[in-house]
């Protein structure tokens, strides 16, 4: 960008030998100086001059500007006399921009707001500048990083050499069981600990089995029941630990029976099974027979040959729960035999709403097979067999509620 130059003249400055750096004229020197002399004063006249500034300055900063630049030259006595004035230079004028840039002129249009087709170009609007270097470093295209060469097919089929060889899965190991200690203590709370600490382990296979089956002939009867749960929460149940189960619903603490019956429910329905639950029906303990009633419906038909039982207890047993536990349990072996649906249809009209309600979703249950039967009764005025009849609503049963 062209800056405007400022020259500041300096008139009349008298320059001493001092001053000029020349030796002085001997004749100079020797002569006095005259009032005359003074008077006139012999003078000698520098050339201009020249300071350039980039930007006008006053006539005050000119000088100081001036004599900061001459005071090298110019003797201290002439400071006062030296006359400064600036003069300026007239700038060239600027060449006119060449004829075919019509995209740049379109720019400078007032009220142009559509760009020209070549504006996508804008090096080839933009005025060319000589970049400085670190500009042009900056603006220089950067050159593509080149392209990784791909490995020769030997070398990329080639397992690498570095990389150890892939071991074999590992097959998880069944977890050495240890019998845990304090199963032989002597300290009955210690040894059910022991259990229980067993129980939640999870890990009760072969070794483990015997140990606790042996300890169901424990002296402490809390520890005989530890037991027993932790036979029924393995997760296969051998035939040993069903045998163990089996003994233990004529333990002699009312607790670990009704454990024992309660525990058979997760045991295979086997002859085994159903023959120890019929006789705990039997027991001398309300709540083993209750439960023992609760075990064999879990079982279904496997308990078929306990119905003649059930019924008997439907009939004619006191406590309520006892009927109700029987009454749902006829429903779920699902035996629709003339004796069972008479029970039920008879514990329709028991005084308690628990049985009356367990014996009709037991009739219901029944469905079909046990229509004829209700036909029968409902012939006989039972009350509560059309509705059970219209529940079932089988063709069967809607015919005959439409026979009666």
């Amino acid at each position: 960008m062209n800056e405007p130059k400022q020259e500041v003249e300096a008139q009349e400055v008298e320059q001493t030998p001092k001053d000029s750096g020349a030796p002085a004229a001997p004749s100079a020197a020797a002569k006095p100086s005259s009032g005359t002399d003074k008077a006139e004063g012999t003078k000698k006249t520098g050339g201009p001059l020249e300071i350039s500034l980039p930007f006008p300055m006053s006539t005050g900063a000119i000088r100081g500007a001036a004599l900061l630049a001459v005071v090298g030259g110019l003797s201290s006595a002439s400071f006062g006399f030296t006359q400064l004035r600036p003069v300026y230079n007239v700038m060239p004028a600027l060449e006119e921009l060449p004829p075919d840039r019509p995209a740049f002129e379109m720019l400078l249009i007032p009220g142009s707001s559509d760009p020209a087709p070549e504006v996508a170009d804008v090096q080839a609007i933009a005025p060319v500048t000589a970049p400085t270097a670190a500009v042009a470093d900056a603006a220089a295209p950067v050159a593509p990083a080149p392209a990784a060469t791909p490995p020769p097919p030997a070398v990329a089929q080639a397992a690498p050499q570095s990389v150890a060889p892939t071991p074999p899965p590992q097959v998880a190991k069944a977890p050495v069981s240890t019998a845990p200690t304090g199963l032989d203590s002597p300290d009955a709370a210690t040894r059910k600990k022991a259990v229980r600490r067993l129980r939640r382990s999870g890990l009760i296979d072969a070794a483990t089995t015997t140990s606790l089956l042996a300890m169901l002939s424990d002296s402490d009867s809390g520890v005989r029941e530890s037991v027993v749960t932790a036979l029924a929460s393995a997760s296969a149940k051998t035939p040993q630990i069903t045998a163990g189960l089996v003994r233990a619903t004529k333990d002699s603490s009312e607790t670990v029976r009704v454990r024992a019956v309660t525990s058979l429910g997760s045991a295979p329905g086997s002859d085994e099974v159903i023959t120890a639950l019929r006789s705990a029906l039997r027991d001398r303990s309300t709540s083993v027979r209750n439960n023992a009633i609760l075990t064999l419906g879990k079982h279904g038909s496997r308990s078929s040959a306990a119905a003649s039982e059930l019924v008997t207890i439907l009939k004619t047993n006191s406590n309520v729960y006892s009927r109700s536990f029987a009454g749902t349990a006829l429903g779920q072996i699902g035996s629709p035999t003339e004796n069972v649906v008479a029970a039920l249809v008879l514990a329709m009209g028991d005084g308690s709403q628990t049985v009356r309600a367990a014996a009709k979703h037991s009739l219901t249950l029944l469905g079909d097979p046990a229509v004829s039967a209700l036909s029968r009764q409902m012939a006989g005025g039972s009350a509560g067999v059309r509705e059970v009849l219209q529940t079932i609503g089988t063709p069967g049963a809607l015919a005959v509620l439409g026979g009666k």
